[in-house]
């Protein structure tokens, strides 16, 4: 998860860069990735971040295999 801050963070202990990625995960890697999902629902858990693990298939199966 990328935010913006309004003003640049102090460095310390507990606050770090950390390195984004250059490419992409390769096939069958398991990754995590993180969203608020459905924001305009009226459900409690829309202001929780959820951070599922999910499986990296090939780019260009992607668009096939992926529900609409």
């Amino acid at each position: 998860m990328l935010i913006k801050l309004s003003k640049p963070a102090t460095l310390n202990t507990y606050v770090q860069p950390v390195a984004l990625p250059t490419s992409c995960a390769p096939a069958d890697t398991m990754c995590t990735v993180s969203g608020w999902g459905n924001t305009m629902s009226s459900s409690e858990y829309r202001t929780w971040v959820l951070c599922p693990g999910v499986t990296a298939v090939p780019s260009p199966v992607t668009p096939v295999s992926m529900p609409r």
